[in-house]
């Protein structure tokens, strides 16, 4: 009897709900990522580069690890639009410009991803009729900056946008 106790409460505790696992480890991933992070918002360049490519990495071990790109595309595409803005704020405008692209092209796979699972959701009612056909523009990604990166104290603000070069306010 004591034996079938430990076996019920073993398959009882063992036997977790997919969407509770899947919430946990999605906090998992947002709390370490806030960690990666931090140097971000420091106000220096190099601090802010490298938590960027850190993330990076990280998020692309979590795709590795959980087979889905749908969670994740999106912090890609922030992480390299934060390094287009780096680079072009140290006047690298190609590089800029390259890592814009990749911001695009990963948002735009994210929203893609975004409207399949909803589409095929029964309790989503879409009201989007007309989906984009290509990613974000740099002007849309300064302003998602600005909107996004509003809490970390170094705030990136819009570049001269005759020139699309040096962010006003940008790590030191």
């Amino acid at each position: 009897m004591r034996y079938l106790a430990l076996l019920l409460l073993t398959i009882f505790y063992g036997c977790s709900d997919p969407a509770e696992e899947y919430r946990r480890a999605n906090d998992a991933y947002i709390e370490r990522m806030n960690e990666i992070l931090e140097p971000y918002g420091s106000g220096d360049i190099e601090s802010s580069k490298s938590a960027l490519l850190r993330s990076i990495e990280f998020t692309k071990e979590e795709i590795s690890n959980r087979g889905d790109h749908s969670a994740f595309d999106w912090e890609l595409a922030l992480a390299y639009a934060r390094l287009a803005w780096i680079a072009e704020y140290k006047g690298k405008k190609d590089e800029a410009k390259r890592l814009f692209s990749l911001a695009s092209e990963h948002e735009f796979k994210s929203d893609v991803l975004y409207r399949e699972r909803i589409k095929n959701n029964p309790n989503v009612i879409s009201t989007d009729e007309h989906p984009r056909t290509k990613g974000y523009s740099i002007e849309d990604w300064y302003s998602i900056l600005d909107e996004v990166d509003s809490r970390y104290q170094s705030k990136w603000t819009k570049p001269n946008q005759a020139a699309h070069t040096t962010p006003a306010s940008a790590p030191r």
